[in-house]
């Protein structure tokens, strides 16, 4: 995974409504150069090329969870008990 410098200041372009209805976007592409938008309750969705529009539909990547013990999703638990 590479990305640059993050820049507080503009240009910027106006928003574009992808018309999904989650939270919480990421944005990662794939070594193959494929990019996604990673959304909330474990969502995905593949994005054009250009990053501009959506191709495809929403799809569940992963089970979200919590841990009951404490609340902290089960991989993370396990991840901080390493």
């Amino acid at each position: 995974m590479w990305f640059g410098p993050i820049l507080p200041y503009g240009p910027w372009s106006e928003p574009i409504n992808l018309n999904v209805k989650h939270i919480d976007p990421g944005h990662a592409a794939g070594e193959d150069g494929t990019r996604w938008l990673f959304l909330s309750g474990g969502h995905r969705v593949r994005l054009a090329d250009d990053g501009l529009s959506i191709k495809g539909n929403v799809e569940k990547s992963m089970t979200v969870g919590a841990s009951p013990k404490n609340g902290l999703p089960p991989d993370l638990v396990w991840k901080l008990q390493r």
